[in-house]
């Protein structure tokens, strides 16, 4: 899934099940993108869903425009409570 995807999907009306469809089939990288759109829709849900990740020791490789990185899921998920994700995403 990309960002336009990603987008096209908050715009739905059903935008929250079909990203909880979504999520239960995703990579652990995919996941942590749901989480983002799912951060734009419902602050309080997205903690509820993240909750499983908050200790999660693993890496992602993350992009930002054209730099690539690696960061542990806890970081990813520091960066959305900030809103510098879902900000990325066109989001508030």
């Amino acid at each position: 899934m990309q960002v336009r995807e990603l987008r096209c999907i908050l715009s739905r009306p059903d935008a929250s099940d079909v990203l909880d469809g979504l999520i239960k089939h995703a990579t652990l990288a995919g996941q942590l993108f749901i989480l983002a759109g799912i951060y734009l829709i419902d602050t309080d849900r997205f903690e509820r869903v993240a909750r499983p990740h908050a200790r999660d020791k693993r890496t992602v490789k993350t992009v930002y425009g054209c730099i690539e990185s690696e960061a542990k899921v806890a970081s990813v998920l520091d960066e959305m409570r900030k809103g510098d994700l879902p900000r990325e995403l066109g989001g508030p």
